[in-house]
């Protein structure tokens, strides 16, 4: 229990994105940012608000470090995705189940 713990106190505070901290923001391209205390497996994805996974932008075995992954509003065909909320999610399988971080966007493109 304790080692859970520290990895969500961890985790909460080196995840970070550089888009705004407030709750809902306009983005053209989002990038998401994750720092991991030890080797991990990692999915970074992108949901619309109903849980149908349009992308999935990470799925792998990541060491310790820190990465940044970008979506280009995209889905998994190539193509651009309307404009709209969507949810990013950061998946991190240090135990089962997942430690899971996500954000609401409003993606749009000008």
């Amino acid at each position: 229990m304790k080692k859970r713990f520290f990895y969500l106190f961890f985790l909460i505070i080196m995840v970070s994105c550089d888009y705004s901290t407030e709750p809902l923001t306009k983005v053209d391209a989002p990038h998401v940012y994750f720092t991991l205390p030890e080797e991990a497996y990692v999915q970074v994805v992108v949901q619309n608000i109903h849980g149908d996974i349009f992308r999935i932008l990470l799925s792998d075995i990541r060491k310790v470090g820190t990465y940044k992954v970008r979506w280009d509003g995209k889905n998994e065909k190539g193509e651009y995705v309307k404009e709209g909320f969507y949810v990013i999610s950061i998946l991190i399988y240090v135990k089962n189940p997942p430690i899971t971080f996500s954000r609401l966007v409003y993606y749009g493109r000008d």
